[in-house]
C-alpha cells in the first residue's frame, strides 16, 4: 500500500507540475501548432488537471502523515485503503472545493511583484514570470487546503475504526489478543 500511494504521490507531482507550467507558459499554443484538436483540448482542461492534481497530492501526503501518526497507536493494516478509497470517491468534489477557497485573495490590488519582476527581466519576461508565480501559489494553496482536508477524512476513518472496535468489531490494536 505504501508504494501505491508513493506512486500516486509522485504522478501527481508530475501531473500537477506540468499542467501549472503549461498553463502559465502558454505550452498548449505549441502542442495546437503540431496537432491543433489536441492542442485546444490541453488548453481546455490544463487548469482543471493542475487542481485536480494539487487536490489529490495535498490529500495523499495527509494520508501519508496520518499513517505515520496513528501507525504507532493502531495498527493501520485496513485504514490506509479505506482512507484512500474515501479520497479518490470524494476527489472531484474536493477537488471544486479546494479551488474555490484557493481563490480566496487572489485578486489583492496592492500586488508589486509584477512591476519588479518587469523591471528586472523585461515586459514579456516579467508577465511570463508574473503568470508562472501566480499559477505556483494557486497550486501551493490548492494542495494545503487537500492536505487539511485529508487529515480530516483521515481522522474520520480513524475514528470509525475505534468506535468499530469498540462496540465490537473488528479490532485496530495489533496488541490486542481477543479470542
Amino acid at each position: 500500500m505504501r508504494q501505491l500511494i508513493g506512486r500516486l504521490t509522485q504522478a501527481c507531482v508530475i501531473v500537477g507540475l506540468l499542467a501549472m507550467l503549461s498553463y502559465a507558459s502558454g505550452l498548449h499554443n505549441a502542442v495546437r501548432m503540431k496537432a491543433p484538436d489536441a492542442g485546444a483540448w490541453w488548453n481546455a482542461h490544463e487548469f482543471y488537471f493542475m487542481e485536480g492534481a494539487a487536490t489529490a497530492l495535498g490529500l495523499l501526503v495527509a494520508l501519508r502523515v496520518g499513517v505515520r501518526f496513528a501507525a504507532e497507536a493502531a495498527s493501520t493494516r485496513y485504514l490506509a485503503p479505506v482512507a484512500l478509497a474515501l479520497e479518490a470517491a470524494l476527489l472531484m468534489p474536493l477537488t471544486h472545493l479546494c479551488a474555490r477557497v484557493a481563490r480566496i485573495g487572489a485578486d489583492g490590488g496592492a500586488i508589486v511583484a509584477p512591476d519588479r519582476m518587469a523591471a528586472y527581466a523585461g515586459f514579456e519576461s516579467g508577465k511570463m514570470l508574473d503568470k508562472l508565480l501566480i499559477a505556483a501559489l494557486y497550486f501551493l494553496k490548492t494542495v494545503a487546503f487537500g492536505f487539511l482536508i485529508g487529515l480530516a477524512l483521515f481522522g474520520a476513518v480513524l475514528v470509525a475504526a475505534i468506535v468499530s472496535a469498540r462496540s465490537g468489531g473488528a479490532s485496530i490494536d495489533a496488541r490486542d489478543t481477543r479470542p
